[in-house]
C-alpha cells in the first residue's frame, strides 16, 4: 500500500505536532522543577535550616566550635548571660548561609541553667542554629535542643 502526497504530509505534520508537544513537556517540566529549586533554596526555611545544619555538620570541626564557645563563657560572668556581643563568629559559620552570618549571644546561667553559646541564623519565617556549652551541658528550654550533635551541642529549629 502506497502513501499519496497529502498523507504523507498529513504524517510529517502529525510528527512535526508530537515533537512540538514533547518540547513544550520538557520545558515546562523543567521551569516547574526549577522553580521548586528557587522556592525550597529562598524560601522553604525548613529546607534552609536543613542544608544549614548539613553544612555544619560536614564543615565545622565541633571540638573547635565547643573550645571556642566554652572559652566565650569563661569571659563573661554569670550576670552577662543573654548577652549580644557585639560577638564574632566562629571561622566556618559565617559562610553556612549565605544570605547572613550569624547572630551570636550569650544565655543561660539563671535559675541553675548552665550558661551556654546561642548562635543563630533566619528571617521572618523561622529561625534555626546551635546550642553550645561544655560537654554536659543540656538546654533548659528543649526547643533550643532539638538534636545533640556532640555531647554539649544541639541543633534547634523555631518555625
Amino acid at each position: 500500500m502506497e502513501m499519496g502526497g497529502s498523507e504523507m504530509e498529513t504524517l510529517a505534520m502529525q510528527s512535526r505536532s508530537f515533537f512540538a508537544w514533547a518540547a513544550a513537556f520538557v520545558v515546562i517540566a523543567f521551569c516547574a522543577w526549577a522553580g521548586v529549586q528557587w522556592f525550597n533554596n529562598n524560601l522553604n526555611t525548613h529546607f534552609i535550616a536543613s542544608k544549614c545544619e548539613h553544612r555544619v555538620e560536614q564543615g565545622v570541626d565541633p571540638g573547635n566550635l565547643q573550645s571556642w564557645a566554652t572559652n566565650m563563657l569563661a569571659l563573661y560572668s554569670v550576670g552577662h548571660t543573654n548577652y549580644m556581643g557585639p560577638f564574632d563568629a566562629p571561622t566556618g559559620l559565617n559562610a553556612i548561609w549565605r544570605r547572613s552570618p550569624p547572630s551570636v549571644y550569650i544565655k543561660g546561667g539563671y535559675g541553675g541553667e548552665a550558661p551556654y553559646v546561642f548562635i543563630f541564623w533566619g528571617a521572618a519565617a523561622g529561625h534555626w542554629g546551635l546550642s553550645i556549652g561544655r560537654t554536659n551541658f543540656v538546654p533548659a528550654i528543649s526547643a533550643y535542643g532539638g538534636r545533640m550533635w556532640k555531647p554539649g551541642i544541639y541543633f534547634w529549629e523555631q518555625f
